[in-house]
């Protein structure tokens, strides 16, 4: 009986583990699409009949690379790290990460602002703050993907 509990038990944590990693690995392909298209704008390599296509979809990469990283952030807080989340709302998992050392507090601001812009876009079209997200959202990739380059996937097994 003790030995078929062990492992599930290793079964579980393993099935745990590589949920973790692809998640880990589709918040990278996220943030690659955005930086794909964040490249071609800053370049000037986008044709004038396309600028707002092109800001469009940088704003919709941002959108949902900023949801999959909060949702990875949530799995590794909750499954790697063990921590009781009291709320699971995209700021109080940013709190909480900031309190795991996985997010500086100089970082946990430009976040805040992350989600407070993709709040903002999903809910109302305006062309104003649209350019406003484009124009922030370099910045905003930056600091999300320097978190997720230091989080220390590899030690998961």
């Amino acid at each position: 009986m003790m030995q078929q509990f062990i492992w599930i038990s290793c079964t579980r944590n393993s099935i745990i583990m590589e949920k973790i990693k692809d998640r880990y690995d589709i918040t990278l392909q996220t943030l690659s699409t955005l930086k794909e298209v964040l490249d071609k704008f800053e370049l000037g390599n986008v044709p004038d009949e396309y600028i707002l296509e092109v800001r469009d979809s940088i704003n919709q990469r941002f959108k949902y690379s900023i949801d999959t990283f909060w949702k990875f952030l949530k799995l590794y807080l909750q499954e790697h790290l063990k921590v009781t989340l009291e709320s699971t709302t995209p700021r109080a998992i940013i709190r909480e990460a900031v309190n795991a050392n996985i997010v500086s507090e100089q970082d946990a601001p430009i976040l805040m602002d992350c989600i407070t812009s993709r709040n903002e876009t999903s809910h109302t079209y305006n062309e104003f703050l649209a350019q406003q997200v484009v124009d922030s959202v370099p910045g905003y990739y930056k600091v999300i993907y320097k978190i997720m380059k230091n989080i220390p996937i590899l030690e998961i097994e």
